[in-house]
């Protein structure tokens, strides 16, 4: 913000991204914070978007800017009327340079912060990330205290959503349950026309099955009943949406890399482990090292590891 007149701060719902902006409301000058989440506000962006972003205010913060997609434009136009840096805080739960018209609109005056849910070290309150600690010294990685394996997996299915780690144990399942079957399909139906949304927190099951595996498009299309370009079109808005990575290959050949499947993962261990049904003491019941869930009976096994 110091020297950027955009700033767009991305990701999936519920990660803390309105109460991460709500913390600029203490820096020096006057800041607004405008959701569209809220219908009114949302009226007003859609009726004038310039009248909306020309705010007598030094810091103009709009909360799911992707509910508005013509406010670029007017960002845009307000941005070329006065460069100052940290004019604009854009918030979004979709990869706001996919949405049409932003990329274009703010090219060369936006740059993108993405926030996902908290790290470990983070919950821990330590002041570093763990690449800082890998970096400057490596052994503390090894002489840190280990973590016992009924630890181990309560973390895993408890995941690292604030939400879900300020409940207790027995109530996240439901909080998992509510997330995928209304925040994501209401994203994903607000930044792209698709037919059968409510298909998508079954998707997410099959998906989470998958985690950590190699991708295999026409594998998953074929259990799903989908032909494999519309399971393709679903794959990219929830791609958009934060709630899925796929890990490129790794390789040190740039053409192998490009060439192999990635690999597919949910954004959180805690939304995987959710739709399959999966807790902390299944995790302990399973057999050491071989231990896997079965995708086709949704019952935990040791047939895949």
């Amino acid at each position: 913000m110091s020297d950027t007149p955009v700033v767009v701060l991305n990701g999936a719902r519920q990660v803390g991204k309105s109460t991460l902006v709500n913390d600029l409301l203490h820096l020096p000058g006057r800041v607004e914070v405008m959701t569209l989440d809220h219908e009114p506000t949302l009226r007003a962006a859609s009726i004038d978007p310039r009248t909306f972003v020309e705010r007598r205010v030094d810091t103009l913060v709009i909360d799911e800017a992707q509910l508005e997609p013509r406010l670029f434009r007017a960002v845009k136009a307000a941005v070329d009327a006065d460069r100052r840096p940290g004019r604009f805080v854009l918030t979004g739960s979709a990869r706001l340079l996919s949405v049409p018209g932003m990329a274009d609109a703010l090219v060369g005056r936006v740059e993108v912060v993405e926030l996902w849910p908290f790290s470990e070290i983070e919950l821990a309150g330590a002041p570093s990330s763990v690449l800082d600690v890998i970096e400057r010294s490596p052994e503390a990685i090894v002489e840190s205290r280990a973590v016992r394996r009924d630890e181990l997996a309560d973390l895993v299915v408890r995941g690292s959503f604030p939400e879900a780690v300020s409940r207790a144990p027995g109530r996240r399942r439901a909080w998992f349950d509510s997330y995928a079957s209304t925040s994501v399909t209401r994203v994903v139906n607000q930044i792209a026309d698709l037919e059968r949304v409510a298909e998508i927190p079954r998707l997410l099951r099959l998906l989470a099955a998958r985690s950590a595996e190699e991708l295999n498009v026409a594998e998953l299309a074929s259990e799903f009943g989908w032909a494999a370009r519309t399971i393709d079109a679903y794959l990219a808005q929830l791609s958009s949406a934060f709630i899925l990575q796929l890990l490129p290959a790794w390789s040190v050949n740039l053409s192998s890399k490009v060439v192999h499947r990635p690999k597919v993962h949910l954004l959180d261990t805690g939304l995987a482990a959710a739709p399959c049904g999966l807790t902390a003491q299944r995790l302990l019941d399973a057999p050491s090292g071989s231990a896997g869930y079965s995708r086709r009976s949704w019952s935990w096994s040791s047939a895949s590891s």
